[in-house]
């Protein structure tokens, strides 16, 4: 049985209201299906919109007394849960509990679900949360390790997350408010949001990868040779590009230090530059070449012909054989 049941521990009554008031279908999002529910005298109203490969949950509740509530279901959900409205604790069966604060998102993979939220009485509370297939998340973990190892425990069936207490960045805010008041013709609406998850989906895997922030660092003459010599590595190792960890042991520094120092002598962070001269490289190989996608792929230091097509096409606007065909060179 796949469904997702709700129970009160106080054997208490949950009540699906059979018709929404009009001041909650002023807030509805296009094509979302609404549920509303009281228990305890507290309020809980659902959203649910089914795209391509993923599913969006916006949910807002008012509590107006303590409340405990379980969450059990036979399915495995892959996660990016986003917290916008005040703190309520939650724990998983087999993850613990990952931080629910305002403002906080995490990413988790569950075979099952068994939790319990508590909410406390006068709190407002609001989240999005995003479920992914696995075959929507496979082209990023090309480009993002993390990821790919996160996948791994997928496929074994472990519980598993990549972070917690990562903050939602000004830009994923402001996302996530585009998407509740978006509006456009019914025939494209979904294909846009689609995007629109993708554009956040990005946004969370760059902050999951980079969950520490840059302190303040002198930025002497050494640090500056060194930001330079972690250049000529990336450069010269397109096809086979060294991890973070790696490209400090090399220049013989230290993450913190080689990362700030390459962001001020270059303006872009070490993942970043990498990844735009191993597709200005890809570029070179499809104009020069006649090499196949896969061998493209693999020289650019991307492994994964598919995976590599849909970054292509993400990053220059349009696919490898497109830019093949009626590309320039520089």
């Amino acid at each position: 049985m796949n469904e997702f049941s709700i129970i009160l521990p106080d054997g208490g009554d949950i009540h699906f209201l059979p018709d929404l008031p009009d001041s909650l279908k002023q807030i509805r999002m296009p094509f979302a299906e609404m549920a509303a529910a009281i228990c305890h005298n507290s309020k809980m109203v659902f959203q649910h919109i089914q795209g391509d490969g993923f599913d969006l949950w916006w949910s807002k509740y008012a509590a107006s007394e303590n409340a405990k509530v379980i969450g059990t279901s036979n399915m495995a959900i892959i996660e990016l849960h986003m917290a916008l409205r005040n703190h309520f604790e939650s724990n998983w069966d087999g993850i613990g509990q990952p931080s629910q604060k305002a403002l906080q998102f995490n990413f988790s993979y569950a075979p099952y679900i068994n939790n319990t939220s508590w909410f406390i009485a006068g709190q407002e509370y609001e989240t999005f949360d995003f479920h992914f297939t696995k075959a929507m998340l496979e082209p990023y973990a090309a480009v993002y390790p993390d990821l790919e190892a996160f996948l791994g425990k997928v496929d074994k069936r472990e519980m598993a997350h990549l972070s917690v207490d990562c903050v939602l960045t000004r830009k994923m805010q402001s996302l996530l408010g585009e998407m509740r008041a978006f509006r456009c013709r019914p025939g494209i609406y979904l294909k846009t949001l689609k995007a629109m998850v993708e554009t956040l989906l990005t946004l969370a895997l760059e902050e999951l990868s980079y969950t520490k922030p840059f302190k303040k660092l002198a930025i002497t003459p050494i640090l500056i040779e060194k930001a330079r010599q972690a250049k000529a590595i990336l450069d010269a190792r397109l096809s086979d590009p060294p991890s973070i960890e790696e490209l400090a042991r090399l220049c013989i520094s230290n993450v913190y230090s080689i990362q700030v120092a390459f962001k001020h002598c270059y303006g872009t962070t070490i993942h970043e530059y990498s990844l735009d001269a191993r597709l200005e490289y890809a570029k070179g190989l499809l104009l020069d070449t006649k090499l196949n996608l896969n061998t493209i792929a693999d020289e650019a230091g991307f492994y994964d012909g598919p995976a590599f097509a849909k970054f292509f096409k993400s990053r220059a606007g349009c696919t490898p054989g497109e830019f093949r065909k009626y590309g320039m060179k520089p």
